[in-house]
Order: C-alpha cells, then sequence, then structure tokens
C-alpha cells in the first residue's frame, strides 16, 4: 500500500487519469454534480478542497483584485463577493487552462443577473450595477479535468 501511495503522490498524470476515469463514472450513473450554489460532497481530490463551493460560503475579495483557483470534477464551484455602488461598471474576466470549459455566473444578492457561458477556457461579464449591493462570482467547472484559473475584477 505504501508503494501505491508513493506513485500516486508524485504523478501528476496518474491523478488526472483517475480524476478522468472518476468523471466516466459519474457521467455513466447520469450525474452531472451538484446545483449552482449546493454543495458537493467530495472528500479528498486532487485539484483540493476549499470552502468556497457554495454562495453562502463566498469568499470575500476588493474591487480590483487577481484570484487564482481551481475548479475540477470534485470540486466544481468556487464562490467571491464583493460590493459595488450603483452605476459602477463591473468588468470580470476569467482565463482557465486550455483545453477545459469553466463558465462564469454573477448574482447580485444571491440572485442570478447575468452569466458567460462560452465553450472554452474564457469568459467575460460587464455588468452595469442599477443599485448599490453585495455581488456573487461563480466559478464553474463545465467540462475537462481540473483547471486552475485567474479571475479579475475591476470595478469603474
Amino acid at each position: 500500500m505504501e508503494v501505491i501511495y508513493e506513485i500516486f503522490k508524485e504523478d501528476t498524470l496518474m491523478k488526472r487519469f483517475l480524476v478522468i476515469i472518476a468523471v466516466l463514472g459519474l457521467a455513466a450513473c447520469g450525474g452531472d454534480g451538484p446545483p449552482i450554489g449546493s454543495s458537493s460532497s467530495a472528500s479528498t481530490t486532487s485539484e483540493g478542497v476549499d470552502s468556497n463551493n457554495t454562495i453562502g460560503d463566498a469568499q470575500s475579495i476588493q474591487a480590483g483584485s487577481e484570484i487564482s483557483g481551481s475548479v475540477g470534477p470534485n470540486d466544481v464551484f468556487d464562490y467571491y463577493e464583493f460590493s459595488a455602488q450603483q452605476g459602477a461598471i463591473v468588468r470580470i474576466n476569467l482565463v482557465g487552462e486550455s483545453g477545459n470549459d469553466i463558465d462564469l455566473y454573477l448574482y447580485l444578492e444571491g440572485q442570478q443577473v447575468d452569466s458567460s457561458q462560452s465553450n472554452g477556457n474564457i469568459e467575460t461579464i460587464i455588468y452595469t450595477m442599477l443599485v448599490s449591493g453585495t455581488l456573487q462570482i461563480g466559478v464553474k467547472h463545465y467540462s475537462g479535468i481540473v483547471s486552475d484559473y485567474s479571475l479579475t475584477v475591476d470595478v469603474d
């Protein structure tokens, strides 16, 4: 057992292979992961388990921030939140690893107001605040293996 652990601990390709096998098994069972805002019940995964998997657990960020994170088949959602004033223009850019499909969602006080769901690893939202409030950003793994991403948030 110790030898197997050492192989998996160091072999990233093997970890990715196991994630693909797990995804195929989930797809064969008809599952596609939790709905937006629900928590994944996955245990330890190659992309890690973080604490911002629901809107209620969104990580606080500042406008002008660049955030790094990762999502994948076992860590489907990451959420962030910040405040913006009425009339502000909010620009959100999400760039994931090539070959993966990640999506971007924007919520105002928990209600979805915009999304970017193109077929690929780059998503952008530009949103004008009609009222002051707290915005939540949802980053969702849609397909592919684990994807590291960079999220930038600017408010003018």
